[in-house]
């Protein structure tokens, strides 16, 4: 621009053009800035919505886990360790006392206790009995302590199938899939229990949907893990007893069950049975008790990171789930889970893991058997 005297010349059109061409580029630099802060500020949200519904969930299954009661009694037992039922009354010769119950509490493979493949339910599952105080009896309602069947595992379905959506909203999702942490209850009035004594078909009704309808805690929890374990000073001193030798400490957490399998009816159930507790004094020792402690691991992903898998196949990405083999050997807990978490970050998969060690409120453990 060029000045003469009091006269002032206007801007050139190269001037001009200059001009328009810095306010462009800075308009388009802030316009990326903004898009990726947008960018950014969604999928952190996206992440703490995900990952707050899957600490509520981890807080359900802790706090339930803690209430789990076998209600254990004394009952007389004849030479060979038997209780009377109808079967023997008139031939029932007592000899002693053992710990007796009509409740159960099973944890161990999913697959195994659920009927799905490994794919399709990871890890493992738990079903117990607790004051969980559900009842669709109004009549029942005054009534404090109400006894349910319950159990949380996992399972890989379709998004629509998830109990957190209206059926108006669960068929926008198409045919999508996903792995959600279901929970089944029994109403106190529907629980089996007390007709199963000697099995464990009650199991087998609390997984059917025609007869249990199952709840989704989260979606997108790919892993849970449980491991009823005994204290680290009762380790020392059953080590022996349940034949695992001198205690070191490679078989911490894993004295009790090396497998994961934990069954308070091991000692009377048949070669039926899905879950294999090893050794005949681990199975007494087992008899209608609960273990004093409980383990937990569960990892949850970020639906964010699912959307360059195929998520609409029937068969889960290979990628979110363990490899073959993997959560079998509760000595190995530590290793199989870091393994598991390597596999997701290499993949760039998001993920939290929630680890914690569940007193069980109810358990009086004996060391006797």
């Amino acid at each position: 621009m060029k000045t003469h005297g009091n006269k002032r010349d206007a801007f050139t059109l190269v001037e001009m053009l200059v001009a328009v061409a810095i306010l462009m580029v800075i308009l388009v630099v802030l316009l990326e800035v903004s898009a990726r802060v947008g960018a950014l500020w969604k999928s952190s949200a996206g992440r703490v919505t995900s990952f707050q519904s899957a600490r509520a969930a981890f807080d359900a299954v802790t706090r339930s886990i803690s209430q789990a009661t076998l209600n254990t009694y004394f009952d007389y037992v004849d030479k060979d360790g038997n209780y009377r039922d109808p079967a023997n009354p008139s031939n029932f010769s007592p000899t002693g006392f053992r710990r007796a119950s009509e409740l159960h509490f099973l944890s161990g493979s999913a697959a195994a206790l659920t009927g799905n493949s490994p794919a399709l339910s990871p890890g493992h599952a738990i079903f117990f009995q607790a004051p969980l105080d559900l009842t669709q009896d109004s009549a029942l309602e005054i009534v404090p302590g109400l006894l349910n069947a319950t159990g949380f595992f996992i399972a890989y379905a379709p998004a629509s199938a998830t109990g957190l959506l209206p059926s108006w909203l669960s068929s926008k999702f198409g045919n999508e899939y996903q792995f959600q942490l279901r929970h089944v209850i029994q109403p106190t009035e529907e629980n089996q229990i007390y007709e199963t004594r000697d099995g464990w078909g009650w199991v087998a009704d609390l997984v059917d949907p025609s007869k249990t309808t199952p709840g989704t805690l989260a979606d997108n929890i790919v892993l849970l893990v449980i491991r009823p374990r005994l204290s680290p000073q009762d380790e020392i001193v059953m080590g022996p007893q349940l034949g695992t030798g001198s205690f070191d400490d490679s078989q911490r957490g894993s004295i009790l069950c090396p497998n994961y399998s934990y069954n308070s009816r091991a000692w009377q159930t048949d070669a039926s049975f899905p879950l294999t507790v090893t050794g005949a004094n681990r199975m007494e020792a087992m008899r209608n008790q609960i273990a004093p402690i409980v383990d937990l691991a569960m990892v949850a992903i970020d639906p964010q990171s699912l959307e360059r898998l195929d998520m609409k196949s029937a068969t889960p990405p290979e990628v979110l789930t363990p490899d073959a083999g993997a959560f079998t050997d509760s000595a190995k807990l530590d290793e199989d889970l870091l393994a598991f978490e390597e596999k997701l970050s290499a993949a760039k998969i998001r993920f939290r893991t929630f680890r914690t060690s569940v007193p069980v409120q109810s358990s009086k453990w004996s060391n006797s058997f």
